[in-house]
């Protein structure tokens, strides 16, 4: 790529030389670093914080930090999508709203089902009990058909042969023969009334059973019309499972390469290196305080934050094009109007491509000495 505009000299290796035009042009920026935090609408696909939100519902925020590679604050940040790119992000947001349906919905009828199944094995059961109580009755009628048929067998052979022999007794035997007429008489009716009383039984034990019948094939319907709901929403949840792998790293790196509101040219991949740089200064030398925004300062002042002549910074952090500026030959003039310091090559041009003069090397210029 082109080189950039004359940069300030850099008398000491691992410093800026901080004229008075720099550090106010370091101030200036610093003051723009502060970028838009303000809470965005609900699942607003603009707002890290309310994207990792909705992904938790349905356990998919640890894979949406892993994706992103950002820090906490980088990722609770709001952004700014380049055109389509928020496209991704809301449908990768209605897919994981449809997990969370289709997955309350599943476990709704999952234990519609179970609840279903022991409704089938209930009237299954039922079933039995009324088949059994069908046969004892049919059963019981033959047994009571069979006894009406014997009293009648008696009742009819005690009016045959027999007769001639009444009409030559007494009337004491003739009076003993009539009790018994009468007591065989009594007797059928009784049997006859039993067995209307079995017919009835088995009629009753006959729609008891139909009654079960029923009930188990409307059991086993509704248990197998639940056993299809209960796939087909199963399927759906794997559909959106599957779309949501692919979308999720896809809407990752459209998160990462968006813009951070009112900072121009500052991506949420630049600024979490900016906070990441804090973090670890903290961490090995803790005297030193300084803060992001005065790391993206020099980073915006340097080179727009790696955009400088239309480049950019790539998903790993890394400019698209070198970023190097121009020879530090002590001839030259840098974009504040001062000549450059007359820096010999020291890196042999590894860092910069120069075997002569050394250059400033990446978004933030620092000569090879510094790396």
């Amino acid at each position: 790529m082109s080189a950039l505009p004359p940069t300030r000299p850099r008398r000491r290796a691992a410093s800026f030389v901080l004229t008075v035009a720099f550090v106010a042009s370091v101030m200036t920026a610093a003051r723009a670093q502060e970028p838009d935090t303000e809470t965005a609408a609900p699942i607003d696909p603009a707002n890290g914080a309310e994207i990792e939100s909705a992904l938790e519902v349905v356990g998919l925020d640890s894979a949406w930090r892993s994706a992103t590679g950002l820090n906490d604050t980088t990722r609770s940040m709001t952004v700014v999508y380049r055109t389509g790119d928020e496209a991704i992000v809301t449908r990768l947001l209605a897919v994981a709203r449809s997990i969370d349906a289709v997955r309350e919905q599943h476990e709704r009828l999952a234990t519609q089902l179970r609840l279903s199944a022991d409704d089938v094995a209930e009237a299954a059961a039922l079933e039995r009990r009324r088949a059994i109580q069908r046969d004892d009755a049919e059963a019981h009628l033959q047994a009571v058909v069979a006894l009406v048929q014997s009293v009648a067998v008696d009742l009819f052979a005690g009016n045959g042969d027999g007769d001639d022999e009444l009409l030559g007794t007494d009337g004491q035997e003739l009076l003993h023969a009539q009790r018994t007429l009468e007591l065989q008489g009594h007797t059928l009716d009784e049997m006859l009334e039993r067995r209307e009383w079995a017919m009835d039984a088995l009629a009753t034990a006959e729609g008891n059973l139909t009654d079960a019948r029923r009930r188990l094939r409307t059991a086993r319907n509704t248990h197998e019309r639940l056993s299809a709901e209960v796939a087909a929403v199963r399927q759906a949840w794997d559909d959106y499972e599957a779309e949501a792998e692919v979308l999720l790293p896809r809407a990752a790196d459209a998160f990462v390469l968006a813009d951070v509101p009112r900072v121009p040219q500052l991506t949420v991949r630049v600024l979490d290196a900016y906070i990441n740089a804090e973090l670890a200064l903290t961490d090995a030398y803790p005297r030193c305080r300084i803060s992001w925004r005065t790391i993206a300062a020099i980073g915006a002042v340097e080179s727009g934050h790696g955009s400088v002549h239309g480049n950019g910074i790539e998903l790993d952090g890394t400019p698209v094009d070198p970023i190097i500026g121009i020879a530090l030959d002590g001839r030259a003039i840098d974009n504040h109007g001062e000549t450059v310091a007359a820096i010999a090559d020291t890196d042999g041009g590894r860092w910069d491509g120069d075997a002569t003069y050394d250059r400033a090397v990446g978004p933030m210029q620092f000569i090879p000495q510094t790396w």
